[in-house]
């Protein structure tokens, strides 16, 4: 998804197609993002659309454009704070895998990076047992050096 803009740079607007005085109308609604991967942001729920002000008022301003917003963002939310709870209990999440077509991966394999407050772990997980992304502590799995990185190859 992306924004249109004129031959002139104008944003253009997704309602009606008209360009120049057109915003971007941000959510509200904002989520916690979990940990995994860097600091938590807080960051709006949906991806903001361009109207310009006779569209932003047909659609009902703010509050229609992001009337089914409260619900995802606090799913997302629960979500966010599920993982928290996850991490701050000492548990693992996945944060990458590679399947048996990386020289790394034994046939049948997915080797997942796991990710939690002490550090990161790398296993080997039987394929079926991946579905759905499990917590470590969910999961039979069997450590693993993990897949080739810049470290290790010779330059």
């Amino acid at each position: 998804m992306g924004y249109c803009f004129d031959y002139k740079g104008r944003l253009v607007c997704d309602g009606c197609g008209v360009s120049g005085g057109v915003r971007k109308r941000k959510c509200s609604f904002k989520v916690l993002g979990d940990s995994r991967y860097g600091p938590r942001h807080a960051l709006p729920y949906c991806y903001p659309p361009a109207l310009c002000g006779e569209c932003f008022k047909k659609h009902g301003g703010t509050k229609g454009i992001h009337a089914g917003c409260r619900e995802g963002a606090e799913a997302s939310q629960a979500e966010a704070d599920k993982i928290e709870r996850l991490l701050d209990e000492g548990d693992f999440l996945p944060v990458s895998a590679y399947g048996d077509w990386h020289e790394a991966v034994p046939e049948g394999k997915v080797g997942v990076i796991y990710r939690g407050r002490s550090g990161e772990r790398y296993v080997l997980l039987d394929k079926a047992d991946y579905e759905g992304r499990p917590a470590l502590s969910s999961v039979n799995h069997e450590d693993w050096e993990g897949p080739i990185s810049c470290q290790t190859l010779k330059v």
